[in-house]
């Protein structure tokens, strides 16, 4: 039996969030609301932030989930393919997974750096994922706490990444 996940074909993403599961609480708190926000009014267009928890499709998970983790990916690939603007949402985990460097790749294959914004949960060797990472991509290092002054930060760099 061959496994299929389908998202709706006529959803389009304006911004696609790369990250950990480890990092999803940042994600939720910090960085999705701000990117909603600045999405919505400017563009009336989606964020795709996944919120999966599943191995990598590795023969140590099964054939199961090797065979779910190919259609997902193949969704994935599909949602970047339609996604204006890429968020990576960098931190130690980010660099060990599988997932993100997958992610980061893609994006940087097909669209190099533009549209693409780092934001830093922690310092992290960004060319662990990707070696163009290290030239000129516009990052953002930001704290845990979703207080005025990182909204702000945030919301500034996503107007800039939105000219790019």
């Amino acid at each position: 039996m061959k496994a299929r996940i389908t998202i709706d074909p006529s959803w389009t993403a304006e911004f696609f969030i790369s990250h950990t599961r480890a990092d999803s609480p940042f994600c939720r708190q910090l960085v999705l609301p701000v990117i909603e926000s600045v999405s919505n009014r400017t563009f009336n267009k989606y964020v795709f932030m996944d919120y999966s928890n599943f191995g990598r499709g590795t023969e140590k998970d099964g054939p199961a989930v090797r065979r779910f983790a190919q259609a997902y990916a193949q969704e994935i690939d599909r949602i970047l393919n339609e996604s204006y603007r890429f968020v990576l949402v960098g931190s130690v985990a980010a660099t060990q997974s599988e997932w993100v460097k997958r992610e980061v790749t893609w994006w940087v294959d097909n669209h190099g750096l533009k549209g693409l914004l780092v934001v830093l949960r922690e310092p992290c060797l960004l060319t662990t994922l990707h070696p163009v990472l290290q030239e000129g991509v516009a990052t953002l290092h930001l704290t845990e706490t979703a207080d005025q002054n990182n909204t702000k930060l945030l919301a500034e760099a996503l107007a800039v990444c939105l000219d790019s």
